[in-house]
């Protein structure tokens, strides 16, 4: 079996583990706190989504930079790359904490007062994430994936001690302290014995030029990032915004379960980015690198649309069982994940013009997809749409973003029009069937929607056995599960590139 999909698997299998206990965690939050706290908890954790913009694109950088410097066995610069990177990272993380510390002073006299000790603690947080994040980020570089994945499962099992518990006993409060003091506190600790027992000891390197060439690399791509990460989360600021802190609570329960959809092309695209990088180092053909960036892409295609539908179908038992104050948020949670599909489908071709030095591309897209979506969600909540039409929106803007990524890769992959049209095509037409049988559902059961009875599942099983049929019996379906199969027996009959 190829390497690749080894890793893959075994990224997947383990992360999912820990994405499964660390899920646990996400649902059970919500229950011990009331909807308007939990609402002001996941704007809390915007300060960790954007505070990696501080370290200025280093992470980035030893992430694209060091495997393509193995690639070509320039083995010293890869070392000094790892060094000055390190350095920076350091002095970031300082600036960090003085930033939370004036952020804490800034807000004593405004509304936002009441927050402000959780605001420096979250700030605190950030400092610690950022140092981790180079050590879990220092493995990934070198493909040690089974370090990482114990990195990850080691922070799902802090999360469920430690934030659980400390909300419990203190709500909100406990949520931040137990998140900070015990749990990203540990990860830290642990993420720097397991680096250092793997990848070996670690310099400091204060060298202006160096760290001056990582911040040239890697800015670009992390604000790609971090406008990415505004797209993905700009749902939740408008919310915050115009909505307030329940309805963001009952909005945010249904980004939680995206998450679970995610799991596996985040797996996917954390195995095949330092491989593409790699690859292009040592300047592997065409064929080699279609193969990393585009096969796991056409089969993801494929199986995500089966999760979506499953979950779309018993996410009413779900709430009515386990999340009864959350109800109001259920139909945007719906529309949520018909819109995950388009989350699938980012990483990878992201990974492939980050790797190709098109991050600059990267970011107009971004910030393209990122006006939208702010548009179209002011404009949804001005209408009376409520979170329901900000969960549109958001889909959105995601599908105009993944559209223009894949245009970009696969003209700089070198395809003609004719040959983007129709692998675009191709990308979208299990997305084209899993809407077509949903507005069929929808159409004659519109009750299977809001069922939470046991025949959830059954609309669930039938959405499944008609997805299923569709792919086998249909011709345009069943053409793209055989090419899709002869494309990866092929590309397994060929040696592995990478160790």
């Amino acid at each position: 079996m190829s390497k690749t999909l080894t890793d893959i698997l075994y990224v997947f299998s383990s992360s999912t583990l820990a994405k499964f206990i660390g899920a646990f965690a996400a649902f059970i939050l919500p229950i011990i706190l009331e909807p308007a706290n939990y609402g002001v908890w996941i704007t809390l954790l915007l300060v960790i989504t954007y505070a990696p913009i501080a370290a200025l694109g280093t992470v980035e950088t030893l992430l694209k930079q060091y495997p393509y410097f193995i690639g070509k066995q320039e083995y010293a610069e890869a070392k000094r790359l790892e060094n000055s990177v390190f350095s920076s990272i350091l002095l970031s993380a300082v600036l960090l904490t003085i930033a939370g510390l004036l952020s804490y002073l800034a807000i004593l006299n405004f509304s936002l007062s009441a927050y402000g000790l959780h605001i420096l603690i979250m700030f605190l947080t950030s400092s610690i994430c950022i140092i981790s994040s180079f050590f879990y980020y220092r493995i990934m570089a070198r493909q040690y994936f089974k370090g990482a994945s114990y990195i990850d499962f080691a922070r799902a099992i802090s999360s469920l001690v430690f934030l659980v518990s400390f909300s419990l006993i203190w709500q909100l409060k406990g949520a931040v302290f137990g998140f900070f003091f015990f749990s990203e506190t540990l990860i830290c600790i642990f993420s720097v014995i397991l680096s250092y027992r793997i990848c070996g000891s670690i310099d400091f390197n204060w060298n202006y030029q160096l760290m001056s060439s990582a911040v040239r690399i890697g800015f670009p791509i992390t604000i790609a990032f971090w406008i990415l990460s505004l797209q993905i989360s700009a749902d939740r600021i408008v919310s915050m915004a115009m909505l307030g802190n329940t309805q963001t609570g009952f909005y945010g329960l249904g980004a939680t379960f995206v998450s679970t959809i995610i799991l596996i092309p985040a797996a996917v695209n954390r195995v095949l980015y330092p491989k593409i990088s790699y690859g292009i180092g040592r300047n592997a053909d065409q064929e080699t690198i279609l193969n990393l960036v585009l096969l796991p892409v056409r089969a993801l295609s494929i199986v995500i649309p089966v999760l979506i539908g499953i979950l779309i179908f018993v996410l009413p038992s779900i709430y009515h069982m386990i999340f009864p104050k959350y109800l109001p948020g259920l139909v945007s949670a719906q529309i949520l994940l018909v819109g995950s599909f388009c989350i699938c489908f980012i990483g990878n071709g992201t990974n492939y013009l980050i790797a190709s030095d098109k991050q600059k591309t990267l970011v107009c897209f971004a910030v393209m997809s990122l006006a939208a979506n702010y548009l179209l969600a002011i404009s949804a909540v001005n209408l009376g749409w409520g979170i329901e039409g900000i969960a549109l929106s958001t889909g959105i803007s995601l599908f105009l973003l993944t559209v223009l990524i894949w245009l970009s890769a696969f003209r700089k992959m070198g395809f003609a029009i004719s040959e983007v049209l129709v692998t675009m095509f191709n990308l979208y037409t299990p997305m084209i069937l899993m809407c077509s049988l949903l507005l069929l559902f929808y159409l004659v059961m519109p009750f299977s929607f809001n069922d939470p009875g046991i025949s959830s599942f059954l609309y669930a099983g039938c959405f499944v056995l008609l997805y299923t049929l569709a792919i086998f019996v249909i011709p345009p379906f069943r053409y793209l599960v055989i090419n899709l199969y002869k494309s990866f027996k092929k590309s397994f009959r060929k040696s592995e590139l990478y160790a």
